[in-house]
This record gives C-alpha cells, structure tokens and sequence, in this order.
C-alpha cells in the first residue's frame, strides 16, 4: 500500500485513471463528466459509457459534445449492459453516496453489476472517502462560530445521531463523527450543507471494501491512502485543533475480475459453496479452461 504526499485532485485522478484499460470503459455515477472528458481526453479510441441517476446531470455531459462517450439515465445497480462488455468499470466518489440514500445492500449490487459488465480480467477503479477505526477523540474549538456550527451538525445530521461531551471549549466524540463534521465544515451553500446532512463520507473501511469487492469476485491489486487536501487542512487549523487529523483520508482502489473457481484451484481449494461458483467451475470444466464469466448473457454484444 503506498501513502503520498497530498496531490491535487487532478493529480489523484490521474494516478488512477492511468491505470484504465483501454478499449470500452464505463464510469458508473458519472455526475456532470468531469472524469469522463479525462477519459475521452486520454484515451481517444476507447469507447467510454457514462451512467447516472440524475436527468439534469446527464443534460450537462451531453453539452460536453464528447465525441467517444455515450451517457444513459440508469441506476448503478441496473441490469441494462451484457455480461463481459467491459475493460474498465470506474467508481469515483460514488459508493458512499449510494451507502447514504440507498443503503449498503446497493453498494453491494453496484460492485455485483460491475463485476458482471467486465470482461475477464478487466479492471475496476474505486476513489472515495475511507472511514476510520472508532475511538474517542478530542475536538478544541477556537471560537464560538465554530461550536455553533458543530451543533447545527449534531442536530440536522440524519444518517445516524450524533453523540459527544463537551468540556469547556473542547467536545470528545468519536472520530468517525468528527471526520464527517469536519468534512461538511466548509460547504460552500445552504443548499450544499442540506444535501451534506444526508450523506455519509466516511462509510467504508478498507475491511469493508476488502470484503465486498472479494465477495463479488475481485482481487485487489493495488491500493493507495491519501491524506486530506492541505489547502483544507489549512483552514480546519485556524478554527479547531484535531489532533487526528490523519484519519480524514481516500483510498484509491485497484482491483481485477477473477474466476473465483480458476482462484481456489491455484490454491489447491476446490470446494465450492456457492452456486454461482459452481458454474464458474462447470464452465472452466467444460471448455478446458475460462471462457467467460460466470453467468452467460443471451442479449446481443454490446
């Protein structure tokens, strides 16, 4: 696992997106297509897929005029793409949003869709917020603005209740409210900090996303910790002293698609559970060797 120095957000894009298989790429939760015009930048004779729940945001990528990018309205956990059309399947600060309003069942179907688009050995890219290990910690205030605008946080947080001590000009809370706090503190509007209160940045640890991504037929082969950007640390200073500041971080995620049976034979572990397993082994048994993913798709080729 490598830990670097803070990087600019372009920065930390490019160190994952220059890891996309060329060929057909898709970015499920593609927003307004900032990741999309760098994909149709750098990778001009690869077809790029951009999926995304909101209307008004497919409207702005299409004002793009991308030449090599196609955007469909859908969900990330939609069935509307065949199995094994895929070289590249990105997620980029995608997952705890559908942790926040849909739950962690959808984060699981979004990887699940994922695994199923890829072709084998295709190449998934995951950016997003990693949540700290739980513990009491202390957060000072500088000044009274600072407490009220914490409190306002304790009472209109609505993904879970927000509990803490105060003692003078400190609270002691637990470090995964603190994390989330701090990283609303400077929403820049009213209506940001509304849309905030309904969100989880921190939902997932590296266990979790460990644990998903190899449930769902994945192998992580790369990972990288990034620190908070120091321009907002920065800021953060002036008003508080968080003496844990390193635990507001991202991860970036590489990880491959894998036969799970091909994986257990490597290691000599040929049991199998799992039904879906089972095909991946009766197809792999079949033909002599993969050809394809676990589940065959009967709609024409994307």
């Amino acid at each position: 696992m490598e830990n670097k120095k803070n990087e600019s957000r372009g920065e930390r894009l490019l160190s994952l997106l220059k890891h996309t298989l060329p060929g057909k790429i898709i970015e499920f939760g593609c927003g307004d297509g900032d990741v999309l015009q760098i994909l149709s930048k750098n990778f001009q004779e690869s077809l790029i897929v951009g999926i995304d729940i909101n209307r008004e945001r497919i409207d702005k990528v299409n004002k793009r005029n991308l030449k090599n990018v196609i955007v469909f309205q859908s969900d990330t956990g939609s069935d509307i793409f065949p199995e094994n059309s895929f070289n590249t399947a990105i997620f980029i600060g995608v997952l705890h949003e559908i942790f926040s309003y849909q739950g962690k069942e959808q984060v699981n179907n979004a990887i699940k869709n994922a695994h199923k688009v890829l072709k084998k050995n295709g190449r998934l890219l995951i950016s997003d917020f990693l949540k700290p290990e739980s513990k009491q910690v202390d957060l000072i205030f500088k000044n009274n603005k600072t407490y009220n605008k914490f409190s306002r946080f304790a009472n209109e947080y609505k993904v879970r209740k927000i509990t803490y001590k105060k003692i003078g000009n400190k609270i002691i809370l637990d470090t995964v409210d603190a994390v989330e706090f701090l990283s609303k503190y400077f929403s820049p509007t009213e209506k940001d900090w509304k849309e905030e209160m309904g969100e989880a940045h921190f939902s997932l640890t590296m266990d979790d996303y460990s644990n998903e991504l190899e449930k769902e037929g994945f192998e992580i082969v790369w990972t990288k910790e990034l620190p908070w950007y120091e321009q907002k640390l920065r800021e953060i200073r002036k008003d508080f002293i968080f003496h844990n500041e390193s635990e507001l971080k991202s991860i970036l995620i590489i990880a491959e698609k894998i036969c799970l049976f091909e994986k257990n034979l490597q290691k000599n572990d040929l049991s199998i559970k799992n039904t879906s397993y089972r095909k991946c082994y009766e197809n792999f048994k079949n033909t002599g060797g993969y050809n394809g993913m676990v589940y065959r798709h009967q709609r024409a080729k994307f």
